[in-house]
């Protein structure tokens, strides 16, 4: 079985609603479901993301990771998506996360799409629907000869329900 790695982005000490989305898309796949927090507000979010999906968290509070540094973030990001052991990592597609995950996909010699719109995952494999040339046309990617798949998701493309308060993570 597949582990899933959602990094979790947040305004103002919230969980931004699109790592709502991709924790929620998570959770249903049936696989175990981690999540990546960094900042200071990312010890104080772990009631957020459990009830969210996230079955385990990996977090670190410091400071140093408030403001967006790529070398820094690029180091941690991709030394926590080896050491969890996750095959399939999902992130919105925001402007942090399409300066960073190219980097990390490069350092762990990870595949990466980028921009998706629709998501699918079976087999431990993801399947992605991306707009092309101003979305006049689609294509759908996938993953061949990668041990780890990265997928960028464009904001408010999956469903959000309210937050389930009875799951916590670890």
């Amino acid at each position: 079985m597949s582990k899933i790695l959602v990094f979790a982005e947040f305004q103002n000490d919230k969980l931004k609603r699109s790592s709502q989305e991709l924790l929620q898309f998570a959770a249903k796949q049936g696989s175990p479901v981690v999540a990546l927090a960094l900042g200071t507000h990312a010890a104080s979010a772990k009631d957020q993301l459990g009830h969210n999906g996230a079955s385990e968290i990996l977090f670190s509070g410091s400071a140093d990771f408030d403001q967006y540094n790529p070398e820094l973030f690029t180091a941690i990001v991709a030394e926590q998506i080896e050491k969890s052991g996750a095959t399939i990592v999902l992130a919105s597609a925001s402007s942090l996360a399409k300066d960073l995950f190219p980097r990390v996909a490069a350092k762990i010699g990870a595949g990466l799409a980028s921009d998706g719109t629709e998501l699918s995952i079976s087999g431990g494999q993801a399947k992605v629907k991306k707009p092309m040339y101003s979305g006049k046309c689609f294509a759908t990617a996938s993953f061949e000869n990668c041990k780890t798949q990265i997928v960028l998701m464009r904001a408010n493309q999956l469903p959000v329900v309210a937050a389930d308060t009875s799951k916590t993570a670890t």
